[in-house]
């Protein structure tokens, strides 16, 4: 199954970053919730990741994944690449096991060297199909494992790592090969997973309960933050690492798990049977501020629609009206592109929402809004900055456009392509950069990012004073928007430059913005002229397209 999604950018770009890094965070956030069963890894998938570890090079293997990876990449990653191009950077790639491999391209033959002397030669340059160019990669893979100790000695998951790393390096930064466990967390961070539905640390041998996800199993069993498990099915936890620890906790759906607690304030043990079941962390908060509905949204999972719907409706049953809404995505870094689609839409009654354009066929897309309003028309600021990424400046983007919120904050990080995921034999996976966006007012978002309404990078100003500049600047900010939309390439010089216009918030700044940028928001929201005169700031220039 193909997964569409937009690699997460912001504050924890590019492209999920360090390995180890992001290995821990998802582990910790992601890993013990779940996705629904029809679209989420079911056992017979966590048999094979788990059968994958350590298994020895299998050139019969070996000779499909690499195959399927190059084909994936020549057929549909967003800029031409060649064949050869990607066996010569992948066979460079082992460097990273032995350093003493070397691959160079002399004439029309890739050679293949070890410690200076050449182990393999092949001619590349007549060969145009993937299977014939996957064999030669792995004859080639093969004659360096009889002559390097340390590349004899690697199982088929560290020598995949390393080939595709070298492969993929000189592509985009969020372009990346995933192994199976990475995969699997991967999934768990989109989608969700079969698990208790907690965060966890280990903590001086135990397993330290972070967050518990409300109404989810562990919350129903009783399981509370601080809570310390030290035994799972009777045996100790000590000496667990983080991934061990959510091994043991996490299996299929519908299936019990019985821990043993140590909860502070509590002389003895607490055990508790929890049944574990399919849960999706929520990615969307709600709190009212008097009369205004707030609203942060953390990520865009699978659930992220429905949960900002179901809300929403919520806030329309209370008694008392609210006469505006914020919506709170700084340091979203992005997720599903179904989401971002939906989130946009639930804000919109018609418009162009966003489209895309690759070098596939399939890549070219179109996304209209069409349907129902579901904030009933309430004025609207979204509150953005340079880690709101992907699906977060997608949403920002028609919002802003379609003259339908006042963005406020700083200049979002600017990743706008989209990613597509290709599952390959070894239970591992490609993401894959295929196509870049377009706003709806036709600028190219990637590289350049949303610019707000309202720039709230100098918090010098009193509340007061950048409300008066709102008011005095709104020509000025009208010929800025003209200049930011006329950018219609990755390559345009002016790029650079129109990014200082609203820059970051500098450090001693930041600790301020969560107060300081909705007491902006509110006064908006309150001035129903000056809001109506903000709004227009924006919109006035789609109109005119």
């Amino acid at each position: 199954m193909n997964h569409w999604h937009l690699a997460q950018g912001g504050a924890s770009t590019p492209r999920y970053f360090a390995r180890g890094a992001l290995l821990a965070a998802i582990i910790a956030s992601s890993a013990l919730g779940a996705c629904a069963a029809s679209s989420g890894p079911g056992d017979a998938y966590e048999t094979a990741v788990e059968q994958s570890k350590h298994a020895p090079f299998s050139p019969k293997q070996a000779k499909e994944v690499i195959a399927e990876g190059y084909a994936h990449i020549t057929g549909r990653y967003i800029e031409p690449v060649k064949l050869n191009d990607l066996a010569l950077d992948g066979l460079n790639g082992i460097k990273s096991i032995d350093p003493d491999v070397m691959a160079k391209r002399e004439g029309s033959d890739i050679r293949v060297f070890y410690d200076g002397r050449e182990v393999y030669a092949f001619n590349a340059a007549s060969i145009s199909r993937t299977h014939p160019m996957s064999t030669q990669t792995v004859n080639a893979i093969q004659a360096v494992q009889k002559v390097s100790k340390e590349l004899g000695a690697r199982d088929r998951e560290s020598i995949y790592t390393a080939f595709f790393d070298g492969m993929i390096a000189p592509l985009d930064s969020f372009t990346r090969y995933s192994n199976p466990d990475e995969t699997r967390d991967n999934r768990a961070d989109r989608e969700g997973y079969p698990g208790i539905g907690i965060r966890i640390q280990i903590v001086d041998d135990a397993i330290e309960v972070g967050d518990v996800l409300e109404d989810g199993p562990a919350a129903e069993a009783g399981l509370k933050p601080r809570d310390r498990i030290t035994h799972v099915e009777g045996k100790s936890v000590a000496g667990l690492d983080l991934r061990d620890a959510v091994s043991k906790l996490r299996g299929p759906s519908g299936s019990k798990v019985r821990i043993t607690v140590d909860r502070p304030g509590e002389d003895r043990q607490i055990n508790l049977v929890v049944r574990r079941a399919h849960v999706i962390w929520t990615s969307v908060e709600y709190t009212r501020m008097g009369d205004i509905g707030y609203f942060k949204l953390t990520r865009f999972n699978q659930a992220t629609s429905h949960d900002l719907r179901e809300q929403l409706e919520a806030m329309h049953g209370e008694s008392m009206p609210v006469r505006g809404i914020v919506l709170d995505m700084r340091n979203n870094p992005g997720g599903l592109l179904d989401q971002a689609i939906e989130v946009s839409d639930i804000f919109l009654d018609d418009g162009l929402i966003i489209q895309a354009h690759g070098r596939h066929s399939n890549s070219h897309q179109r996304y209209e809004a069409g349907g129902i309003d579901h904030a009933r028309g309430l004025p609207m600021v979204v509150l953005i900055n340079e880690h709101s990424a992907s699906a977060a400046e997608i949403v920002a983007a028609a919002l802003q456009d379609n003259n339908r919120a006042i963005l406020l904050g700083t200049t979002s990080f600017g990743k706008g392509t989209v990613q597509q995921v290709f599952p390959l034999p070894n239970n591992g996976e490609i993401t894959l950069t295929w196509s870049r966006f377009y706003a709806p007012s036709g600028y190219v978002m990637h590289g350049l990012g949303i610019l707000p309404t309202v720039c709230t990078n100098d918090h010098s100003l009193s509340p007061d004073a950048l409300v008066r500049s709102i008011e005095n600047n709104r020509g000025y900010t009208k010929a800025t928007f003209a200049d930011w939309r006329a950018s219609r390439t990755v390559d345009d010089p002016d790029r650079a430059e129109l990014r200082k216009i609203c820059p970051p918030l500098k450090e001693d700044a930041e600790e301020t913005a969560e107060d300081y940028e909705i007491i902006i928001a509110r006064r908006l929201l309150a001035d129903r002229a000056l809001y109506s005169a903000t709004l227009s700031v924006a919109g006035d220039q789609l109109a005119r397209r």
